[in-house]
């Protein structure tokens, strides 16, 4: 009884063509019911031991689907199982087994499942050219090319997964559905160019590496909560991608979003740098808000034509073309902000406020072409880099009261511009400095000591000014293509312009030209010289020396005695003068009496 109950377990039982048999083995019953190799379709082993050693699907030349249940099966499946079978297309194997390299080739599978697999690695043994769904259970890496260029994958299920190596899914451009929730890490690309991928959800995932999600067109909803590193163009080219939300995220490698045409809220909020071309022409993108930010990168929002607000109050600098043409950008608020690198604002056509209070350095180009810009208020600049403001076309009211040099072409072109104070300017540097400002009147220069004497164009096509202002010493020397003539030159006072003689032409006495410019200097008049007697250095009087002083006393007082007795006739004169008119007045009394 026992012997039967073990040979009943023994005897194999398999599904053909959805029909139950049961036989000591495939070829038993293949033999005992008179099965042609090529009528089989499906073939699923149910129960019993399999011989797999002995089986090859490629005998069963209409063979479609194999399915080999838990138990029936302990070992490894090899290219002699299943490679080189066209008419295979589903394989399904619960039981505990490992795979050998190249164990698909030539084989046209389209669906695998493998629900007990004990390779810790998924290789590249998995690549077929018709493969489109896939689910393994137990690998936790996926190796490098795994799947790469499987173009008509759709869906994979790896749950026990926790590493993707390079390029493991890239381009399979119709993979859509994704379940790995255990994966922590995905390298270099991938899942570069899986078109079709609408959304990922890694709740374990917290680094991704360069180019990782790269041009994923139609991902739409990311959900990476435990995501803290961010690699080189990771999300670059998604251009179906709104929304994006990293918590945790505190690094991003450069072109992490950039080309995500639709993308509109981001949400960052621990990241500390923006990197190089981070969200480079995100077109529709309208709001920023990163709250740690103090740096941004080369090209961080360049080409964000519908970026209007920013909010990075820690901001402290910005590099080349941070935010060149972000069109509709009209108010930027950087309280931390010291440096603008080149082309940091240019061609932001609507910008129209800047507060930047504590701002020092205008590198090359900082806010060149800003067509809207009427004011700007930098109390810190020291320093105005090249073309810092062309084409500054509204600009009129400039108060720069730090600003220690300019550079080639800072306020060229700049054509609202009607007055210029620039008192704490000590150096020019460059040329075409005020180049073709036409509506420019007034100059001011007052502290200026230095100017490159190459530079012939500093004032070119300035048709109207009229009033410039230098210091009380000319600087060093100008082109002598310069020239004032026509305007009105200005010094502190007429002193000073004794301080230009030695730079002009005398052209009449006490008449000059300097650089066009005619004026008149009168030098003071040249003091007297004045009679010092003689002395003799310290030391004893001589003789004549005494003999001198002598004289000198006696000619004194003999002029003080003379001048006394002249005094005392006077005083004499007037006392007999006044007795003689009281006398007469005596006299006269009796008659006027009489009368």
């Amino acid at each position: 009884m026992l012997s039967f109950l073990y040979v009943c377990c023994l005897l194999l039982k398999v599904a053909i063509n959805d029909i139950e048999y049961d036989g000591n083995s495939l070829d038993d019953i293949l033999e005992k019911n008179k099965i042609q190799k090529d009528s089989v379709k499906t073939l699923h082993v149910l129960s019993g031991d399999f011989d797999m050693k002995g089986f090859a699907s490629k005998e069963y030349s209409n063979l479609e689907t194999f399915e080999l249940e838990d138990g029936c099966y302990s070992g490894p499946i090899s290219q002699n199982n299943f490679g080189h079978s066209k008419s295979l297309k589903v394989l399904r194997i619960y039981s505990e087994i490992t795979t050998q390299p190249y164990f698909l080739d030539g084989s046209n599978v389209s669906e695998i499942c493998f629900t007990n697999l004990k390779d810790e690695t998924v290789s590249t043994s998995f690549k077929t050219d018709n493969l489109q769904n896939i689910t393994l259970i137990g690998p936790t890496t996926i190796s490098e090319f795994a799947f790469n260029d499987r173009v008509l994958l759709t869906t994979v299920s790896i749950p026990n997964a926790t590493i993707i190596e390079k390029y493991g899914f890239s381009s399979c451009e119709s993979l859509k559905n994704i379940n790995m929730p255990h994966i922590t890490i995905a390298n270099n690309s991938a899942f570069n160019g899986c078109k079709a991928l609408e959304t990922i959800s890694f709740e374990e995932l917290t680094t991704i590496g360069d180019f990782v999600f790269e041009d994923c067109e139609s991902l739409k909803n990311v959900n990476l909560p435990n995501l803290t590193s961010c690699g080189q163009s990771a999300f670059s080219g998604c251009v179906s991608l709104e929304t994006i939300e990293l918590d945790e995220v505190t690094s991003m490698g450069g072109s992490a979003f950039s080309y995500c045409k639709s993308l509109k809220n981001v949400t960052i909020p621990h990241i500390k740098i923006v990197s190089k071309l981070a969200f480079y022409n995100c077109e529709v993108l309208e709001t920023v808000n990163f709250e740690e930010v103090t740096a941004i990168n080369e090209d961080g929002f360049s080409q964000c034509e519908s970026l209007k607000n920013v909010n990075i109050p820690h901001l402290q600098t910005i590099e080349y073309q941070a935010f060149i043409s972000c069109n509709s950008l009209e108010t930027v608020n950087f309280e931390e902000l010291t440096i603008v690198g080149t082309e940091g604002f240019s061609s932001c056509k609507a910008l129209k406020n800047v507060n930047i209070p504590h701002l020092q350095t205008i590198n090359e180009s900082g806010f060149e072409y800003c067509e809207s810009l009427e004011t700007i208020e930098f109390n810190e600049v020291t320093f105005l880099g090249r073309y810092a403001f062309m084409q500054c076309s509204a600009l009129k009211n400039v108060q720069l009261k730090s600003v220690k040099t300019l550079s080639r072409g800072c306020f060229a072109s700049c054509t609202s511009i009607v007055e210029l104070n620039l008192t704490s300017v000590t150096e020019i540097i460059d040329d075409s400095v005020f180049s073709n400002c036409p509506s420019l009147k007034t100059l001011i220069l007052t502290n200026l000591e230095k100017v490159n004497s190459s530079c012939e164009d500093i004032f070119a096509f300035c048709y109207d000014l009229k009033d410039i202002y230098f210091g009380n010493y000319p600087l060093n020397k100008f082109h002598k293509e310069i020239t004032f003539k026509g305007m009105t030159v200005h010094v502190p006072s007429e002193d000073s312009w004794g301080n230009y003689v030695s730079q002009s032409q005398e052209i009449s006495p006490n008449h000059y030209k300097w650089y066009g410019f005619e004026f008149t200097y009168y030098p003071p008049p040249t003091p007297q010289p004045t009679y010092q007697p003689t002395t003799t250095a310290t030391g004893s009087p001589t003789p004549d020396d005494k003999q001198r002083r002598k004289r000198v006393i006696v000619i004194s007082s003999t002029v003080s005695v003379g001048i006394l007795i002249i005094i005392v006739i006077l005083v004499a004169f007037v006392l007999i003068s006044r007795k003689r008119k009281q006398v007469e007045l005596l006299q006269s009394q009796p008659l006027l009496t009489q009368v």
